[in-house]
């Protein structure tokens, strides 16, 4: 049917079913011709061939060609440019040519194949003789006889393929059968029959060495092993996979259970090898038979096609409704072939009669096919552009650009998931056979991975394809991917996580205290406190030592703040409270960097001492300095009082008070000096006198009296400043128990 809002041939699948919801692809207006000048740069051929009979590109950003016409057989080389570097004079028609590496193959029109061995490219001639021939015996004797109902054989080799896994072996088609060859052999080393009517194109896994896609003239797609013994080795196949013969075929670099097949029908079907009943995918915009058909290898939802209706199309699977991102109709004649070059985003259209055109998408041609997940961030969304076009050197300059100048609020979080779009999706399995999510419909699942594909960068894509961030960005990348993944963690609360990452926090640290942004930093000293309080002040003292000697105060405050928080200065009882907005004495007593740093260290000994049931009075007594934590500071005076040392609390509050006044903790350490000891040091004297009165004034016990006697003595000599009510009170005593 067609869809009359479009006009376009309706999307129902061969068996019926409507395609997936596909409510986050993007859509386009109408038929999506985007000729606009600039969206596409184009560049044709200035040395125009006569008659292409095959064209093919060369992983090392080369472009060949058979140019054949009734005056002369020509092998054509050009650059990326389209500048001819090379000709030289062909033996034959050649029908199909593969060129990898150094290995040039040429299938011909009377059964044979040309093998160049060309090492040096500068050194061919003109009369560049081919380094061996292989021929089909079953092919010299052929004859073409014209039958009713049924293609004659004929003598061509239909097609050569260098397998890419393993560049010593090739693959030849010829009439019903394929052979495959080693280039050290003069015959080939295993032959099939695989149809009872001729194969037109076929195609090597990018993942497996030995297998193989086959098509022919009766629509059947095949999936053919060598490692299977016996019989066909066919482990997939699709009847009727076409409405007519299959063309050409292309198995997708980057998802190992993608295929692509083009046909005579004038449709092309993307396939997901793990199902079998329909094609995931029908693009049906060609009038005519589609030669060509060829996957992106730098996004994994895009195809480019050529056809005999003289049209070179490109194609997003992520664009809905009709998938159509472009018509190029600058040939005068059939399309011929179809390829992407090495050069990012440019792929090479020719047609039979030698026209070509080499097209380069633009950012503003790809920009609808990016989901962006950034809409109201101009920034970000171009970041996210430079990504999906793979020009990660761009994106990372922007990246580091941005992150100098703000790191607050949201953007924080668009910076983590932007440098998590610079590394491939975890590493997937490399064969097709991998089953799929069970119990799911397949147009379901296709259309959540080519969400997932088209957006992120698949496992088997090609690094080293493109141009990678400089050193400093890369840094700059590395260092906000460990600010996500460390700040992901914190969210998670995922305390091992910490534990086995601490040596890399703190040489990070180390290196320069701004890598890691201090919102992060506070997190994992949270985490730490929550999960082993000793632990935290040891990491925290190395990061104080790191913000100190690099002269960062907001760091070194706000680090020690919540090592040592509450601390006796703090005027606020919240714990989020920021140190800023404490008092002044708390302000003028952490500027002075080397007493919090000893004031941690000091933390740490304390607890480590108070955890394994070690005295700690004289620790504390060598503590030069007022206890800053609150904690310690209660821990050491009720200690104090239990060991009825009420000489030495009362020095220690009363010191303590006149340095908090008006903070919260100045009425914690007065109600606990007047409620609390002042009340058990009365008791302690009142119980001495008491028991003494009863005793015979013969048989006195001068050793009962000597403890309050002595914390009495103690405090009226040394206890100018201590509170009055104190001083009043041992006086009258004193002269009581005199």
């Amino acid at each position: 049917g067609i869809n009359a809002e479009y006009g376009v041939p309706s999307l129902m699948m061969l068996d019926g079913r409507q395609p997936a919801s596909s409510a986050w692809r993007t859509e386009l207006p109408l038929r999506a011709r985007r000729t606009v000048p600039g969206l596409l740069k184009k560049q044709y051929g200035g040395d125009k061939l006569e008659s292409v009979s095959s064209f093919c590109l060369h992983n090392g950003g080369f472009i060949a060609f058979s140019n054949t016409s009734s005056r002369k057989k020509e092998f054509v080389i050009m650059d990326l440019d389209l500048k001819v570097v090379k000709k030289f004079q062909q033996p034959d028609l050649f029908w199909d040519i593969s060129w990898t590496d150094e290995h040039l193959l040429c299938g011909s029109s009377r059964g044979v194949v040309y093998y160049y061995r060309l090492s040096n490219i500068s050194k061919i001639d003109a009369k560049q003789a081919p380094t061996q021939k292989f021929y089909h015996e079953n092919l010299e004797h052929v004859q073409y006889t014209p039958q009713p109902r049924k293609m004659p054989s004929n003598s061509r080799v239909y097609g050569v393929y260098i397998n890419p896994k393993e560049t010593s072996q090739f693959l030849t088609l010829e009439n019903l059968n394929f052979h495959m060859w080693d280039f050290n052999k003069s015959e080939p080393f295993l032959s099939r029959k695989v149809s009872n009517s001729p194969n037109f194109a076929a195609e090597w896994s990018p993942y497996c060495s030995n297998e193989f896609l086959i098509g022919g003239l009766t629509g059947s797609l095949k999936l053919l092993d060598t490692r299977v013994y016996g019989g066909n080795m066919m482990v997939w196949k699709q009847n009727n996979a076409h409405r007519g013969s299959i063309r050409d075929i292309s198995w997708s670099p980057l998802v190992p259970y993608w295929i692509a097949s083009a046909g005579e029908d004038s449709s092309i079907n993307v396939w997901d090898l793990r199902y079998g009943a329909a094609p995931m995918v029908m693009l049906e915009d060609h009038q005519n038979s589609v030669n060509k058909v060829s996957w992106s290898p730098y996004n994994a939802e895009v195809l480019i096609s050529g056809g005999s209706d003289r049209e070179f199309k490109i194609w997003g699977l992520n664009v809905y409704p009709h998938y159509l991102l472009a018509s190029i109709s600058d040939f005068s004649s059939s399309v011929v072939g179809v390829d992407f070059s090495p050069r990012l985003h440019q792929c090479i259209g020719v047609s039979n009669k030698g026209e070509i055109t080499s097209v380069t998408f633009q950012r503003e041609f790809m920009e609808p096919m990016v989901r962006t997940r950034f809409k109201d961030s101009k920034e970000e969304k171009d970041i996210e552009l430079s990504i999906y076009m793979r020009d990660f050197e761009t994106a990372a300059d922007k990246i580091a650009e941005v992150s100098s100048k703000s790191m607050a609020g949201s953007r924080v979080k668009n910076l983590f998931k932007l440098v998590e779009m610079f590394d491939p999706l975890p590493e997937m399995s490399n064969s097709w056979k991998q089953a799929p999510p069970p119990n799911q419909d397949p147009l379901d699942v296709f259309d959540r991975e080519l969400e997932l594909f088209s957006y992120r960068i698949p496992s088997f894509f090609d690094m080293s394809s493109v141009s990678l961030p400089k050193a400093p960005a890369r840094e700059k990348i590395r260092v906000l991917k460990m600010n996500g993944e460390l700040l992901s963690s914190a969210e998670k609360k995922d305390y091992s996580f910490f534990l086995e990452q601490q040596g890399t926090i703190l040489e990070t640290l180390k290196k320069d205290v701004n890598n890691l942004q201090l919102g992060v930093v506070i997190k994992i000293i949270q985490i730490f406190l929550s999960y082993d309080y000793i632990k935290a002040l040891d990491i925290g003292m190395n990061m104080l030592v790191f913000y100190r000697n690099q002269g960062d105060t907001e760091g070194f405050t706000s680090i020690s703040h919540m090592l040592l928080y509450p601390t006796i200065f703090c005027k606020h009882a919240a714990e989020d409270s920021h140190p800023l907005n404490e008092s002044e004495q708390f302000l003028s007593v952490f500027k002075d960097r080397e007493r919090i740093t000893q004031e941690v260290l000091f933390m740490k000994k304390f607890f480590t001492l108070l955890f394994s049931g070690k005295d700690i009075e004289q620790l504390c007594e060598t503590h030069t300095k007022t206890i800053l934590s609150t904690t310690a500071t209660l821990i050491y005076v009720n200690i104090l009082l239990q060991k009825q040392q009420y000489d030495t609390f009362f020095f220690y509050t009363s010191n303590i008070q006149k340095q908090i006044k008006g903070t919260p903790f100045y009425t914690v350490i007065d109600d606990l000096m007047k409620v609390y000891a002042f009340e058990r040091l009365q008791s302690l004297i009142q119980s001495c006198l008491l028991i003494e009165s009863k005793r015979s004034a013969a048989t006195p016990n001068p050793n009962k009296y000597f403890d309050p006697i002595k914390i009495t003595v103690n405090i009226l000599q040394n206890g100018r400043g201590l509170p009055q009510y104190l001083l009043d009170y041992l006086s009258k005593n004193l002269r009581s128990s005199s």
